[in-house]
């Protein structure tokens, strides 16, 4: 539906940090969903339309430099904002990794609602809208 507002995928493995971003996300005119795993991400993006991903960087199951190498090819080129608590980026190593690998920007965790909210609607102003991964038309 065109006038749907975006859909974003929330990754963490944290459930209260992922409800308090779906949350956001909800009062602030999107729609939410996530996962817990970066493998279950894996299996929703092969399942609908997804218009950016905020994942965490460091999970359990696959870390954020893993689950950017994973995405299938129709999801190469979706924003991803990751984020990250890690002290493996003091230095901005990690920050340029996810660049390289495709993420639109690395946000510090914990960070201002209004940062994440900027970095969103920045990511989806310069990104075409998607109809669906699963989908051919």
């Amino acid at each position: 539906m065109a006038n749907e507002p975006p859909l974003i995928l929330v990754v963490d493995d944290d459930p209260d940090f992922a409800d308090f971003l779906r949350s956001l996300l909800d009062r602030n005119g999107f729609r939410a969903s996530s996962a817990g795993t970066a493998r279950a991400a894996l299996r929703a993006l092969g399942e609908g339309r997804v218009d950016l991903v905020i994942t965490d960087v460091v999970m359990p199951d696959m870390d954020g430099i893993e689950f950017l190498r994973s995405l299938p090819p129709a999801a190469r080129g979706l924003p991803v904002i990751a984020i990250t608590g890690s002290p493996l980026n003091a230095h901005g190593t990690l920050s340029r990794v996810m660049h390289a690998l495709g993420a639109t920007q690395v946000l510090p965790k914990p960070l201002p609602n209004a940062e994440l909210l900027a970095a969103i609607r920045n990511a989806l102003a310069t990104a075409p809208r998607r109809v669906g991964l699963n989908q051919t038309t």
